[in-house]
């Protein structure tokens, strides 16, 4: 069966900054998206001069490791300048002509059940087969009915995985992070990136104002910013389904 592919794109704009995706063994292309500002980076470092756009990837991963997952390269000046992913409240370091962004693709091989009703998405380099659930649940529920699909809560645990869950879910909806203690982590003890954990949440948040009983988290819209918010985990929210890798 031919697979379904969601691309979140914009409308083309006028600037000069352009989005591809590549991997280091094969820098090739699978996607474009101009300036989406959904995919805003934040520099790592000042620029340097490298000899084309896969030495400029290389050097900034032996440099800055995991932290590294996008680069801005000029083949005209062969400037390298390091990014990464940041809050839309942050600025974009400025663009000149023959800019462009390299991000590297997921590197998984994903294969969506599509006859089960999941599709892949793919934006600012972050990919996952989903399906949105339209009716509320509790996290519990929600938790076992994606369980009971070979599937789980979706978990937006990097700024790109943020950026899609924003695009596909514009109601309030789950997210896989629990408390644990007085820490937040995802609720299979996987990792919070670091830069992001202190993005994730809304203003004040997360606050526990039930006293005890706001051990789940859920985005949220409007007043509280399009981020993250501590609820009791009898709330009832929608949610989306990722596919099992």
């Amino acid at each position: 069966m031919k697979e379904s592919v969601v691309e979140l794109k914009m409308a083309p704009e006028t600037d000069y900054l352009e989005i591809h995706h590549l991997t280091i063994a094969e820098p090739t292309r699978v996607s474009e998206v101009n300036n989406d500002p959904r995919c805003r980076k934040g520099r790592l470092s000042a620029p340097w001069t490298a000899h084309n756009k896969i030495s400029c990837f290389v050097q900034c991963k032996s440099l800055f490791q995991e932290r590294c997952r996008s680069v801005i390269y000029n083949s005209h000046t062969r400037a390298c300048t390091p990014v990464h992913p940041k809050s839309l409240d942050d600025p974009t370091p400025p663009s000149s002509p023959g800019d462009v962004l390299y991000s590297q693709d997921d590197e998984r091989h994903l294969t969506c059940d599509t006859a089960a009703g999941f599709q892949l998405y793919s934006l600012c380099g972050a990919a996952a087969c989903i399906m949105p659930f339209s009716t509320g649940h509790t996290y519990e529920n929600a938790k076992a009915q994606c369980s009971a699909m070979n599937s789980v809560i979706y978990m937006a645990n990097t700024f790109e995985r943020y950026a899609l869950l924003e695009a596909i879910s514009p109601e309030y909806s789950w997210a896989r992070v629990i408390r644990s203690g007085n820490a937040w982590q995802s609720d299979d003890g996987g990792f919070l990136e670091p830069d992001f954990s202190s993005f994730m949440w809304s203003y004040g948040q997360p606050n526990n104002f039930e006293q005890g009983s706001e051990d789940c988290a859920a985005r949220t819209y409007a007043v509280f910013l399009d981020k993250l918010h501590d609820w009791p985990c009898s709330a009832i929210f929608r949610f989306l389904c990722e596919q099992k890798s």
